[in-house]
């Protein structure tokens, strides 16, 4: 199997690369013969797929600089369709990470600009001219979507059933093309630490200083994520309600550009901007509040859950949660106005452990390796059945 994969830039730190890393690297061994990655920028590929040394191959994008991104965006685009026309072997499988590319013949599909742009600009006012270049960019970006998933011939892999759904009822899609191919979880490297609180707290103090705002004491919540996106106003907003509240949230992440958010104003907030210590934070926090508007797979809500945490979070355009509703301690609102923040109790590491061990029999089958072997499927054959779980979750 020859591969051409597009995608702007190729990094593990980043998460549609990521997944897309990982799923390439769980095909099964010798499937693909050759490997070739369409992109601005890249990690060395020898480094990122070891079980393809010799066998990769990366084409460089020009034009990493261009501005706005709206030209570079369209640059790629229009590059790489004088590449596929003039450079691909007839017998290559093209495939595009969303619309990077315009004419694959598979896409892995990890968000949706359609169903984003209702919740983007509902979220802040902003200046006319910037207003019109982003609804400019969205129609753009809608445009492409149309192009890609519009074609009945292109087979899509969706990462989260709700984006499935949305692709076969946007785009009139076949359902026998459009497959449900979940994302991958690292159930060993997310598990909780069994060290004492105070100790786990004193090493990230002594990385982070802004941790030493809280208190391993006492109970503590997490945030992980885009403030915006991920509905970190929403939590602000109900704690300062609570003027008797002695609250205590780690916030892991950035806000947009231009954003007013200032967390420094919250005595009982720990801004973490940037962390390689994830699993840490979560295995210091007993409560994780996810509010997002929008979540293609919420990655972040899986890792949470399987570290023993009381998990908080929507139901709608939210994906991944169709595999955690009906556990013990996963609490779903169905809207944001009904998505309440009780106060967090501190968890032992025993509950926590068996919240784990609950969890984990319901995510089994949601591996890395599942992933690949359900997306080489996609790849290898035209007639590969809707694959992944259903909205219950229980694996088909």
């Amino acid at each position: 199997m020859e591969i051409v994969l597009y995608v702007h830039d190729l990094y593990p730190e980043i998460g549609h690369s990521h997944a897309m890393i990982e799923t390439l690297k769980h095909f099964p061994r010798g499937a693909i013969d050759k490997l070739t990655v369409v992109a601005f920028e890249s990690a060395e590929l020898d480094k990122l797929f070891p079980e393809l040394a010799g066998k990769c191959y990366f084409k460089k994008v020009p034009g990493k600089k261009l501005t706005p991104f709206l030209i570079k965006l369209l640059f790629y685009q229009i590059y790489c369709l004088v590449y596929s026309y003039f450079k691909v072997a007839p017998k290559a499988l093209e495939l595009s990470i969303g619309i990077a590319h315009l004419r694959p013949q598979f896409v892995n599909v990890q968000f949706l600009h359609f169903q984003w742009a209702k919740h983007y600009f509902s979220m802040e006012k902003m200046p006319l001219y910037k207003l019109i270049y982003k609804k400019i960019f969205f129609y753009c970006l809608q445009l492409g979507e149309q192009i890609v998933y519009g074609n009945p011939k292109t087979k899509v892999g969706a990462l989260s059933f709700f984006v499935q759904q949305a692709l076969i009822e946007k785009y009139n899609r076949n359902s026998t093309n459009t497959h449900l191919t979940y994302s991958g979880i690292n159930i060993h490297k997310f598990a909780p630490d069994l060290r004492p609180r105070r100790e786990i707290w004193a090493e990230l103090a002594s990385l982070y200083p802004a941790m030493s705002k809280i208190n391993p004491d006492k109970p503590i919540a997490l945030f992980v994520g885009a403030m915006e996106r991920k509905g970190l106003p929403h939590i602000l907003k109900r704690l300062e309600k609570d003027s008797s509240s002695c609250y205590q949230l780690i916030v892991v992440g950035r806000p947009e550009t231009g954003s007013q958010i200032d967390l420094s104003l919250y005595p009982g907030i720990a801004h973490i901007p940037y962390t390689k210590e994830l699993p840490k934070f979560y295995s210091l926090a007993d409560q994780f509040l996810f509010p997002t508007l929008y979540e293609p797979f919420g990655l972040v809500i899986i890792e949470a859950a399987i570290m023993g945490l009381e998990v908080y979070t929507l139901k709608n355009e939210v994906g991944a949660v169709e595999l955690l509703v009906g556990l013990p301690h996963i609490n779903v609102a169905d809207r944001i106005d009904n998505f309440d923040i009780p106060k967090p109790r501190l968890l032992s590491i025993e509950e926590k452990l068996q919240l784990r061990e609950e969890r984990l029999k319901r995510l089994t089958d949601y591996s890395w390796s599942e992933t690949g072997k359900s997306f080489y499927r996609l790849l290898n054959s035209s007639t590969t059945p809707t694959v992944g779980a259903e909205p219950d979750g229980k694996a088909k």
